[in-house]
């Protein structure tokens, strides 16, 4: 979707990457590539920027393609793993880091209530044991 209407101080097209949520929480199995294509004959843009929840990606000319660079983990191998909250310590062998996930992530310990009904596609949740290990990964 377009960002703003109208024409753009830069000649580049500005696009919400806006996708649809599942019908129901996902387990954490790994990022799926994403690609779109976009028709764009009689255009006035120089470039196309499409920006999404974690990050943007610009092309410069119309005929092209970018691609994004994950920097969080994917959490498809946390189950299993000791959690470490951000701040709390270091990532290492068999620890889930906190500081390798996604901004918006959410451990769960089991004595914590979890807040609100609004679900975040864009959101990674850990359940934890008593021992902060992670029983359970998956995105809302």
């Amino acid at each position: 979707m377009p960002f703003f209407y109208g024409k753009p101080a830069d000649d580049i097209l500005d696009l919400q990457f806006i996708a649809t949520s599942p019908e129901q929480s996902q387990k954490a199995e790994g990022f799926m590539p994403v690609s779109a294509t976009s028709p764009s004959s009689g255009h006035t843009f120089k470039g196309v920027r499409v920006r999404a929840y974690g990050n943007a990606l610009e092309i410069k000319q119309m005929n092209g393609n970018a691609q994004a660079q994950i920097k969080a983990s994917d959490c498809k191998d946390c189950v299993g793993k000791k959690f470490v909250e951000k701040g709390q310590g270091q990532a290492g062998a068999g620890i889930a880091y906190g500081g390798d996930l996604p901004p918006d992530y959410r451990a769960i310990a089991p004595t914590h209530g979890v807040k609100g009904e609004v679900h975040n596609p864009n959101r990674i949740n850990l359940i934890l044991d008593a021992d902060n290990k992670d029983l359970m990964a998956f995105w809302e």
